[in-house]
């Protein structure tokens, strides 16, 4: 699960996509799926999480097109090796 990196998971206010992301996330995972979360590091998830950048884009700090690059090329370059039978982004990026 490829999820948008503005606002922690699960966000605590304002974040739809990432409610959306983390609401199929958590489903997923409760239904018996081996479901890999790529977000901001601290997020919380029944998932096994990778974290791909240090704080959610709200928190402010790095150039937050950088920070999305480095999301999406952590996420594909994990997914190269076939260990995932499908990758599902939430991102307004094609991958």
């Amino acid at each position: 699960m490829v999820a948008p990196v503005s606002h922690s998971y699960p966000p605590s206010g304002y974040g739809p996509w990432e409610r959306v992301a983390h609401d199929l996330t958590e489903q997923l995972v409760a239904m018996g799926h081996d479901v890999t979360l790529f977000a901001p590091a601290g997020s919380v998830t029944s998932a096994r999480l990778v974290a791909t950048i240090e704080t959610p884009l709200d928190a402010g700090g790095a150039d937050p097109r950088l920070e999305e690059e480095r999301h999406l090329s952590v996420a594909m370059e994990a997914s190269q090796n076939g260990r995932f039978d499908a990758v599902h982004s939430h991102l307004h990026v094609h991958c």
